[in-house]
This record gives structure tokens, C-alpha cells and sequence, in this order.
């Protein structure tokens, strides 16, 4: 699910440069363009939600990892005791 949304971003950013938006014009045709806008605006809270997603995962992953390491290694499950 997570390389579908990032996929969308890819191809709407690109659509964007086809279109021949650039960086010194971004701003410009973002005023004069609503459509332009509301595509952009969408865009960014995808980009937000996907780095909130994965900011999320790796912070479960990060408290459980070192629970996991010691039992891939060892082959018990390690306690607070």
C-alpha cells in the first residue's frame, strides 16, 4: 500500500515536470492555476501522511528491536526481569 500512494506521488510529480512546471515557476502557476493547486495540495498530504506511516513503523520497529535481535540470536524471547 505504502509503494502504491509513493508511486501516485512519483507519477503526479512527474506529470508536473512534463507539464513544465519548474522551480522558478512553481509559484507563479500555483497562484494563477486552482486546479494546478488542489492537485498539489493533495500531493503534499499524501507525502505527509506516507512520512507520518513510516515515521510510525520505524518507531514501533525501533522499541521492538532490540526484543527481536536477542531472539534471532539466542532463541528466547528477552525479558525485562
Amino acid at each position: 500500500m505504502l509503494a502504491s500512494a509513493w508511486k501516485i506521488v512519483s507519477e503526479t510529480l512527474n506529470s508536473f515536470a512534463v507539464n513544465g512546471i519548474r522551480d522558478e515557476n512553481i509559484k507563479n502557476k500555483l497562484k494563477n492555476d486552482p486546479i494546478l493547486r488542489e492537485q498539489y495540495l493533495v500531493v503534499c498530504n499524501i507525502v505527509n501522511t506516507l512520512v507520518e506511516l513510516s515515521q510510525n513503523k520505524f518507531s514501533v520497529f525501533a522499541t521492538t528491536a532490540r526484543r527481536s535481535i536477542f531472539f534471532l540470536f539466542w532463541g528466547t524471547p528477552l525479558t525485562d526481569s
